[in-house]
């Protein structure tokens, strides 16, 4: 069992590389899309660690139907403040394409931005910060952690977010 205590998302992201922020951002996309369009139940880890080419990864158990899964291929490309830049998604487009050479991008990329929508960015800001201080969860944790980042948004937007303490997590290793 791991156990992790985490602090507050000003604290968090003192201890947080440009690189790692900005590919758990990318990260939290996929995996934000795979929870709001029913695959959250097959998402096995999210991590934010260099393997090969890549710098992270969201991993799944089981085979999600292939228009979900493009959806969340997707995910990474929006997930920045929904700002679609040719960095880092070439592998996504390629898994996109595989699945199907004539899906549109731009399709997939707007049914995503309606899901991602679904939380405010603050808080999908914060869900990045906490994976990426953290570096490698279960999937069981996301929706502990999509909890802990909109406690942390309404406690900003109450003036009440000074009074925020360092929270505990433990599971088992992914």
């Amino acid at each position: 069992m791991i156990m992790k205590s985490i602090p507050p998302f000003w604290e968090r992201m003192k201890s947080i590389s440009a690189e790692d922020i900005s590919t758990a951002v990318h990260e939290t996309g996929h995996a934000l899309i795979a929870y709001f369009s029913g695959a959250k139940d097959f998402i096995h880890q999210i991590q934010i660690k260099r393997e090969g080419n890549s710098l992270g990864a969201v991993k799944f158990n089981g085979n999600i139907p292939h228009g979900i899964f493009q959806l969340i291929a997707v995910g990474g490309s929006i997930a920045n403040d929904f700002q679609v830049t040719p960095h880092g998604f070439g592998h996504d487009f390629m898994q996109i394409k595989m699945i199907n050479p004539g899906t549109s991008i731009e399709s997939l990329q707007a049914s995503g931005r309606a899901l991602l929508n679904k939380i405010p960015k603050e808080v999908r800001e914060n869900v990045a910060s906490i994976i990426a201080y953290l570096k490698v969860i279960p999937g069981s944790l996301l929706p502990t952690i999509i909890a802990r980042a909109y406690q942390e948004y309404q406690a900003t937007l109450d003036g009440t977010a000074y009074l925020l303490s360092d929270f505990e997590v433990s599971y088992e290793k992914a």
